[in-house]
């Protein structure tokens, strides 16, 4: 047996008992090439792989200890990548001269003259090279290229060795972690909480920088972000996108996922510059597109692109996430109707307490007293201040009658914590005194001083009485339809206004705000406060019509007294007629 043959039944031993060892697969390729550089006598033994299309330096001893992991080639790039993309042995005495030959600055390479490599063939695909360098020239006889060959395919059964052991532990890890997210998925139905929960565990799944998940929103149709994990704020709040805008519009059209391995050469996404790799799925339950999820950037172990089995993965966890969003959403579909239920019925026992206290009085002034404080109270709408206009048809105004609320805000702490106690309108009124007259406040005298023409460039109190409909001013300083000096003289920046009707017919209107706790009016309250103002319109029209009544029954009693006096001084003409004619 030669010395080669010798030398190579050693190796061959060696790298059996490599093959079958427990360590991971970085530490094996770290022994086999110290082995085979100790055994057959070269300075330097390289082990290249094939990763994502690049030739990447996974071991070496001999070259610099800083460059593996870091240097790579592209197939057909230099000797090495010749070699592999031919499949065949390369061996040269001096490998600079030869005019393939790559340098690599990083490896310190440029001391070596004689290389051979030959590529690591596994199920007849390349998947590497297996590479010797000497100091001096030397030539490689055929024994040493098959005897490297040999040591090659020895490699390749390493590498697939450690690939079926780290492909069973990424099944074993998908498992586990679809089987994490499942559970994780199914412990909440609180919607927020969950698109969160979902990002996270999805962007530790698959090591990724970051992710986003985009809901569609059913009434702008467009894709908006509901949850973001691991990217810059500024990111994470960009803005909604249409169905076929940008990756995620592209998924949610065409229900598949998409995977871009470079987005410098996406048009989608080349402008921002932002990310390196996308990998977005679409999340579909019941055949309705419900949403996005996208993760961006691959690290841990493999950065680079996203592979197949990533986007596998993502589709497989995609299709657990739509179940779940789907069974959120419906549970906050649920729960948004009960509270609607709930609100409706507290606004219809508010308008039924409120009722009860209006029709405990016809007399005009307290019935608005009772509307105001209805309007005002805890236990009602709970605005801070109201003011009622009544409107004069015939001189086209609406004048100020009673204004209801504090002077300040310390008056308005002190009010809310006396009448803390008083649940409802109509047991406030129950409480009160019927007869007594309600004392002139300063919101009253402000009320009182108010008087507008009925035009449309009047303001909003103005329109609201010709337009028939309610505003809502959020901002009366910026707004044209506001009357600046009637801002002015309210004191605060954002009100409310309604009009009272009863029959198609206004009657004049409602303002109110709430200048002491800033709580912003909402379209909803404007909603409530309408409805009420309906039902304060009938009543201000009834209590009208009995005063109108009452008026002109007293008329009618004075008209009766004045005929009835009338008809005395007739009597008594007639006596005084008839004594006169006795006496004559």
């Amino acid at each position: 047996m030669s010395q080669v043959e010798t030398a190579g039944a050693e190796i061959l031993s060696e790298i059996v008992r490599i093959v079958n060892a427990t360590t991971d697969l970085e530490e094996r390729l770290r022994q086999v090439v110290d082995l085979t550089a100790h055994r057959m006598g070269q300075d330097v033994c390289s082990i290249f792989l094939l990763e994502d299309g690049r030739l990447v330096l996974r071991a070496s001893q001999g070259l610099n200890p800083e460059s593996v992991g870091r240097v790579s080639l592209f197939l057909g790039e230099g000797l090495v990548g010749w070699a592999c993309v031919h499949r065949v042995p390369v061996a040269v005495d001096n490998a600079q001269a030869d005019p393939r030959f790559k340098y690599l600055g990083a490896t310190g390479e440029e001391r070596f003259q004689s290389l051979l490599t030959v590529p690591i063939l596994l199920q007849g695909e390349c998947i590497g090279a297996l590479v010797v360098q000497t100091l001096s020239p030397s030539s490689y006889t055929s024994d040493k290229i098959e005897l490297l060959t040999t040591i090659a395919s020895a490699v390749s059964g390493v590498i697939r060795t450690a690939q079926l052991y780290k492909n069973s532990q990424e099944q074993l890890a998908a498992l586990t972690a679809i089987s994490e997210i499942s559970r994780a998925l199914i412990s909440t139905l609180d919607l927020d909480r969950l698109l969160n929960l979902i990002v996270e565990k999805s962007v530790n799944l698959l090591k990724a920088r970051g992710a986003i998940l985009r809901l569609l929103n059913p009434e702008t149709q467009t894709l908006e972000i509901r949850a973001s994990y691991g990217l810059p704020p500024d990111v994470a709040r960009s803005r909604a996108l249409a169905f076929g805008e940008g990756i995620a519009g592209r998924v949610a059209v065409d229900r598949r996922p998409v995977r871009i391995d470079d987005a410098s050469h996406d048009p989608l996404v080349a402008a921002t510059g932002l990310f390196k790799s996308i990998l977005c799925v679409p999340l579909v339950s019941k055949n309705q597109v419900l949403g996005t999820l996208a993760l961006y950037d691959r690290g841990g172990d493999l950065p680079g692109p996203f592979n197949e089995r990533d986007e596998h993965l993502l589709v497989t966890v995609g299709e657990h996430v739509a179940i779940a969003v789907e069974n959120a959403l419906a549970h906050e579909r649920s729960e948004a109707l009960a509270e609607e239920s709930q609100r409706r019925l507290m606004e219809l026992s508010i308008l039924y307490d409120i009722g009860q206290a209006m029709s405990t009085t016809v007399d005009l002034n307290r019935l608005l007293q009772i509307i105001l404080t209805g309007v005002t109270i805890g236990g009602g709408l709970g605005f801070n201040r109201a003011m009622l206009f009544l409107y004069d048809d015939r001189a086209r105004t609406l004048e100020g009658v009673l204004g209801v609320g504090p002077r300040d805000a310390e008056e308005a702490w002190s009010i809310w914590q006396r009448i803390s106690h008083v649940r409802t309108v109509d047991e406030w009124a129950k409480t009160t005194d019927r007869t007594a007259e309600p004392e002139e406040s300063a919101l009253t005298k402000l009320a009182r001083s108010i008087r507008i023409k009925v035009v449309p460039d009047a303001g909003v109190l103005a329109r609201t009485v010709l337009e028939a409909v309610p505003f809502n001013i959020p901002d009366a300083l910026n707004d044209p339809r506001t009357n600046p000096e009637l801002a002015a003289r309210l004191g605060t920046n954002a009100f409310a206004t309604v009009p009272l009707i009863a029959k198609d017919r206004v009657m004049g209107a409602i303002l109110v705000d709430n200048l002491f706790n800033r709580r912003p009016i909402t379209e909803d309250d404007v909603r409530f406060l309408t409805l009420f103002a309906h039902q304060a319109g009938r009543a201000i029209e009834n209590a009208q019509a009995v005063a109108g009544l009452d008026a002109a029954r007293k008329s009618l009693l004075e008209l009766q007294d004045r005929l009835i006096q009338t008809e005395k001084m007739a009597a008594l003409g007639e006596m005084a007629a008839s004594i006169a004619h006795e006496i004559r």
